[in-house]
């Protein structure tokens, strides 16, 4: 978030990544995730951007990290700063390392 480049996470988004920002639609794979961070960076800099890990859980194939986030904005147009926290869920998938392993 910080970097302000929705490309360098990319990769870590499945094909059926599904992004469900606050008061907007839900988003659907990788293209519309990328489209909608860059409309995001375009109107807004990220000035500070932490996290906080409140759960993990451990489903089998399946991580389930959950948490908090705080966000410092500036609003490019205006220069006004901006401030929201808020609650995340990501799902990690397992994927096999090259040893075979996960």
């Amino acid at each position: 978030m910080r970097q302000q480049n929705p490309t360098l996470i990319k990769e870590y988004y499945a094909d059926s990544v599904r992004l469900m920002p606050e008061f907007q639609r839900t988003l659907l794979g990788k293209a519309n995730a990328t489209a909608y961070y860059q409309a995001f960076h375009s109107r807004f800099r990220v000035a500070d951007y932490t996290q906080r890990n409140v759960e993990i859980l451990d489903l089998g194939t399946r991580v389930v990290e959950l948490g908090l986030f705080t966000m410092n904005l500036i609003v490019k147009h205006t220069g006004q700063p901006l401030t929201l926290q808020g609650k995340y869920q990501t799902f990690w998938v397992s994927q096999p390392r090259a040893s075979g392993e996960y």
